[in-house]
């Protein structure tokens, strides 16, 4: 299995979890959301194409500053972060043929967030 694939993998399960959490009807408990954010920049930053660490830090921002008491749980906060995840999931299924215009999208998610 070459990196790339390890990468898919692994991304894939803590972004599943990810959206479990945050498109959840309740609260998500926000260690948890820690947790797999930070995983899945870790992962990105080692193994991840282009672009994509940085999403994926933009995530786990989002993930802190709800940690910390800095953003309340709420459907302004949900929305996009579920959304920013969704894209995240999209973007994987491209890895083999990743291009500058994925990059962008990338680039995208983290302005939204």
């Amino acid at each position: 299995m070459g990196r790339r694939e390890f990468f898919a993998l692994e991304a894939g399960e803590y972004l599943e979890r990810l959206a479990l959490l945050a498109g959840g009807t309740t609260v998500p408990d926000a260690e948890d959301l820690v947790r797999y954010a930070r995983a899945l920049r870790g992962a990105a930053l080692m193994a991840g194409p282009p672009g994509y660490a940085a999403a994926a830090a933009a995530i786990e921002y989002v993930a802190k500053a709800y940690k910390d008491g800095s953003l309340g749980w709420n459907p302004s906060l949900a929305e996009p972060l579920s959304h920013a995840i969704e894209e995240c999931k999209t973007l994987l299924r491209k890895l083999r043929e990743w291009s500058d215009l994925d990059v962008q999208r990338c680039d995208r998610i983290t302005e939204q967030l």
